[in-house]
């Protein structure tokens, strides 16, 4: 592998959770071992004058260095940074110790360090399996998976919760196309889907995961998400219809909810604003954007509906109040103008 070759594959594509492993880093030193560790005469040429990480801890106890040690500190560097300036040798290194048996080594290591519920570790080896081996189901799987347990851990940390959450959904939706008859990849993307909002894509993940499963208590599971989200997909599938101009198609679906516990749900009444101003009954919809203001007060999206509607009928008082009142909350930095599309 040359160094092009290991330069593409070690630039993880838009690696965001790399900035959170790195502080791992500061658990080694990074030292030159002496030849009885490295063992093979070729090994020794590859890494001479290569220092090779250390934990301080083993350092500070006074402990011996045993080489397996620091194959899985190696391992875990090479994992934890995707631009680390020895990666070549130590790849080379890897592939030097453990020939063609590599991935198997590394997949087995993943699964230890699994069993100890060593989440972070877990993650820097399939990161290093993704490296040699980007479409390896095994550590695509597992990647994914190991990213959703450390999101679903943190409390705190908002930037580490999103990236790691990003980094699952992308691993579990690589999956899903690489592997389409993978059935457990679709519980868990059914799940993604479901936490951003978009129920009918979780309904039809959700459909898919219960074809292709053979485990009863997931499909059950699955069955019993299903039956929560029916209401928001007729929802969705309302709104769909007032965003591709079907207005009067996806009024009449909505109306169907604008009673009851949806009331209080202002994307209703933003849709039913859509769909109004689309069918050019003003007034309503002018009401609707109101009621969504009622509901969400700072929510620019209904304001700017609003300018467009006054400034339609020529009402340049109110045209001048709404635009007033967006670049106050715009001047406060809080709100952006997509703020609410997401919701």
């Amino acid at each position: 592998m040359n160094d092009k070759e290991l330069n593409q594959k070690m630039k993880m594509s838009k690696d965001r959770v790399r900035k959170h492993l790195m502080k791992h880093m500061d658990d080694f030193v990074f030292l030159n071992v002496s030849d009885e560790i490295l063992e093979k005469e070729e090994l020794r040429e590859i890494m001479r004058s290569i220092p090779l990480p250390i934990e301080k801890e083993k350092i500070r106890q006074e402990q011996d260095i045993k080489g397996e040690e620091i194959m899985k500190n190696l391992v875990f560097v090479l994992g934890i940074d995707s631009k680390f300036p020895y990666k070549k040798q130590y790849v080379e290194f890897l592939v030097g110790v453990y020939q063609d048996k590599l991935i198997t080594a590394l997949l087995d290591l993943a699964l230890t360090y699994l069993g100890k519920l060593a989440w972070i570790q877990a993650c820097a080896v399939y990161r290093v399996v993704l490296i040699l081996k980007p479409d390896d189901m095994y550590a695509l799987y597992g990647y994914a998976r190991v990213c959703r347990e450390i999101y679903t851990a943190e409390e705190d940390d908002e930037e580490l919760i999103g990236d790691f959450k990003a980094e699952a959904f992308e691993g579990f939706e690589k999956l899903s196309l690489l592997y389409p008859d993978f059935a457990d990849v679709y519980f868990f993307l059914g799940y993604g889907y479901l936490n951003m909002g978009l129920y009918v894509k979780a309904s039809l993940t959700f459909k898919k995961f219960i074809e292709l499963t053979t485990d009863e208590e997931t499909k059950k599971e699955a069955q019993e998400r299903l039956a929560q989200i029916e209401v928001p997909v007729k929802l969705e599938l309302a709104c769909n219809d007032i965003l591709a101009g079907r207005f009067q198609d996806g009024k009449e679906r909505l109306m169907t909810y604008a009673q009851g516990e949806y009331l209080e749900w202002w994307p209703l009444h933003y849709h039913l604003g859509i769909a109004n101003a689309g069918l050019s009954l003003i007034e309503d919809a002018i009401d609707n954007f109101k009621q969504v203001l009622l509901l969400s007060p700072s929510n620019i999206n209904a304001m700017v509906e609003l300018i467009k509607l006054y400034r339609a009928v020529g009402d340049r008082e109110m045209e001048k109040k709404y635009a007033k009142k967006i670049d106050f909350i715009m001047s406060e930095g809080t709100v952006s103008i997509d703020a609410y599309k997401a919701e």
